[in-house]
């Protein structure tokens, strides 16, 4: 059920929620600029290649946005929640201040760790506005956000971990 009173600012709740999915498309931008510019200054074509692959799906979830502001219609998680697989959360734990764009491990590494953190950015928002409609978009961008990670992981798996087992 939508709530009909203002925020707690005083503000419009309507307009509040349109104002943090506005704030979400500019956070995934700044991440799409950001792997923008590793994937141009990178040496390796198979990095380039996974980080052209994660834009992508970013620009997705960004055109799924723009449009719940544009037409106030906001997105519905659907379908069966996707679980975390917290293979890789010992590895990236700690901040990942630097990291060598042409090194695929510690390029997984750090889009493992921006995938985590904004799912963890997006649940805390959609538990805190839940009962609104913006809470379906918020939990639907964690979701996305759960399995770019768990796609990551999965890549790290297979290639760097490839003869650990």
């Amino acid at each position: 059920m939508e709530k009909k009173n203002n925020a707690l600012s005083g503000r419009d709740l309507a307009e509040v929620q349109r104002d943090i999915l506005r704030r979400a498309i500019r956070l995934k931008e700044r991440v799409i600029e950001r792997y923008m510019g590793i994937a141009e200054e990178t040496n390796l074509d198979h990095v380039r290649s996974i980080l052209k692959d994660i834009i992508e799906r970013e620009r997705e979830d960004v055109k799924v946005l723009q449009n719940a502001v544009r037409t106030g219609k906001f997105l519905s998680s659907g379908g069966a929640d996707i679980r975390d697989y917290e293979l890789m959360d010992h590895l990236i734990a700690d901040e990942i201040e630097e990291f060598d764009k042409d090194d695929l491990a510690s390029v997984l590494k750090m889009a493992i760790k921006v995938s985590n953190d904004l799912m963890r950015l997006f649940s805390l928002m959609a538990t805190e506005y839940q009962g609104t409609s913006v809470a379906d978009a918020l939990s639907a961008m964690a979701q996305r956000e759960m399995e770019n990670k768990n796609r990551m992981v999965e890549i790290y798996d297979e290639v760097i971990n490839q003869d650990y087992w």
